[in-house]
């Protein structure tokens, strides 16, 4: 095996097992018995278990940040934004391990990683703000605390993603179709409350 594939491998075997066991209660012993390669061999890629982990999460955030696409007003903005939220369910959905870890591992395991995400939520919690500010300037919006609307549809996307990757039967899997759907309930949701519009009708008056 090549080092880069080697490298790759253990990466991989990692995940897997932060996924499985937790941060905390995973060793390199762990790492290197999935991964089948001798404790000399991990410290040839990885300084410790840390850096490891850290270059797990760099790489989910590296991902995340380039399905986010900027909204282009000339565009259809419903259309790019359902475009995004879209890119992020299928990130999550397609990483079920590396999501897992970042549920419920990376928040509070030090300043180091804090940082890390809350540079990630802030960069996709100004995408969502512009969307909506972009919406109210077209008029198919109404007037409303664009802050604090990008966090309720930010919370709502975590909380289903929760519900998808971290509550499922190991396993399961969602098709493309149900993908289409979860968004367009997502959308319909966050833009139209229970008020009972629809999502078709986004540019055609305004939502609120």
């Amino acid at each position: 095996m090549k080092k880069e594939d080697r490298r790759i491998h253990v990466l991989e075997c990692a995940s897997e097992v932060f996924a499985k066991k937790g941060y905390h209660e995973t060793s390199v012993s762990d790492i290197v018995e999935r991964a089948r390669i001798a404790r000399g061999t991990f410290y040839l890629y990885f300084e410790n278990k840390r850096a490891i982990f850290e270059e797990l999460l760099d790489q989910l955030i590296e991902k995340l940040d380039r399905r986010i696409k900027r909204i282009n007003p000339e565009d259809d903005v419903a259309r790019q934004l359902k475009a995004n939220v879209r890119g992020i369910i299928d990130l999550f959905l397609d990483n079920r391990e590396l999501t897992k870890i970042l549920v419920h591992e990376a928040i509070g395991l030090d300043e180091g990683f804090d940082k890390k995400l809350a540079q990630l939520n802030a960069r996709i919690r100004n995408m969502v703000k512009a969307s909506l500010d972009l919406g109210i300037e077209m008029g198919i919006l109404r007037p409303c605390n664009t802050s604090i609307t990008a966090r309720c549809i930010m919370g709502s996307v975590r909380e289903v993603i929760n519900y998808l990757v971290v509550e499922a039967e190991p396993g399961s899997h969602v098709s493309g179709k149900e993908r289409d759907s979860l968004v367009e309930q997502l959308m319909a949701f966050s833009l139209f409350g229970l008020s009972g519009g629809s999502y078709n009708e986004l540019n055609n008056k305004p939502l609120w």
